[in-house]
């Protein structure tokens, strides 16, 4: 886990998220329950059943800790991607370039030892949410979901 999140590295963090968040799959994406279940967005079980599904929970539970922690630390350095200081109005690729280039001056402000400034709360709560919709794809997002906990987590 992270000790000390103002001298973090993006890309210690990143490896450690991608490995959980994905289930060692490249391409999917992780999401709290406010999002649909699909094939390819990952979102913890509403009531685990087993051993295996709780084991993916506390995982992705996990995850997004480290993922939410990181997303502060680069809202704090970086106050133009944070929503008091405006937001980024491109092209999501544009946005995606622009995203990568903080992580490397954030990377390399790490190395330099350059403090982070102090944490800007955000409005927004990690909150569980007490549903779980279902996305376009129906059942298939539950069978990815059952395939990676089946092969990862039981």
């Amino acid at each position: 886990m992270v000790a000390d999140l103002g001298r973090a590295d993006w890309s210690t963090h990143s490896k450690r998220g991608l490995r959980l968040s994905t289930g060692g799959k490249s391409g999917d994406l992780e999401g709290d329950s406010g999002y649909p279940l699909e094939p390819f967005l990952l979102t913890p079980f509403l009531n685990p059943g087993t051993r295996g599904e709780e084991r993916y929970n506390r995982s992705h539970k996990q995850t997004r800790v480290i993922v939410e922690q990181t997303f502060g630390i680069l809202k704090s350095r970086f106050r133009c991607i944070h929503s008091s200081g405006g937001s980024l109005q491109y092209h999501p690729r544009k946005c995606a370039k622009i995203a990568a280039a903080y992580m490397l001056l954030h990377n390399r402000c790490v190395r330099r030892r350059i403090p982070v400034p102090e944490l800007l709360e955000d409005r927004e709560e990690l909150e569980d949410r007490i549903d779980e919709p279902q996305g376009a794809h129906g059942n298939r997002g539950q069978r990815v979901r059952a395939e990676i906990v089946e092969n990862y987590f039981a």
